[in-house]
């Protein structure tokens, strides 16, 4: 397991059950594969989580939507610039993330006290595809969501929540 922005943006063609090349409105595959990498790149480099003596409970904290954003513009050709759709997305990405993820730890093989030592073994869990897209309605002031929008949502949060692995809080 490990987080990898081509099996993620697989994911989500197959769950949005659209053809190559028009993913989004006209846009090519490009499209989908940056807005992969940029999520992916700010969970794993940006965010971590704690780790100690429990083994759930352990947010996620230190995500970016500006960062995750102009990551966005840099990856996909498509944008000339950071958005308000972009921006907007992207902040409701890390909110439900910093806002509902949490992470459960198992102890590692041999701990002389597993009681203090919940840190490997990370899971991330809690969070909900509808639940994001809801969230990405209303920063986009959108008056629904949409079945495509559902299908996004959901194949984002399910893939990382199937994917990621946390060990020490690293975020992979």
């Amino acid at each position: 397991m490990a987080l990898v922005s081509g099996d993620m943006a697989d994911d989500i063609k197959a769950a949005m059950a659209v053809e190559e090349p028009n993913v989004f409105t006209g846009a090519t595959s490009e499209h989908l594969d940056g807005w992969c990498k940029a999520i992916i790149d700010e969970i794993t480099t940006y965010g971590s989580a704690t780790y100690g003596t429990t083994a759930s409970g352990h947010p996620i904290s230190g995500l970016s939507a500006s960062r995750m954003a102009t990551a966005v513009d840099t990856n996909v050709t498509f944008y000339t610039t950071v958005t308000t759709f972009v921006t907007g997305f992207c902040t409701a990405i890390v909110n439900h993330i910093h806002s509902d993820a949490d992470v459960t730890y198992t102890t590692p093989t041999g701990s002389p006290d597993p009681a203090d030592d919940y840190w490997y073994g990370g899971t991330i869990s809690g969070m909900n595809g509808l639940t994001l897209a809801g969230l990405v309605k209303t920063q986009m002031g959108y008056a629904a969501t949409t079945d495509l929008l559902d299908a996004f949502c959901t194949a984002v949060v399910d893939y990382i929540e199937a994917n990621a692995e946390v060990e020490e809080g690293v975020i992979s």
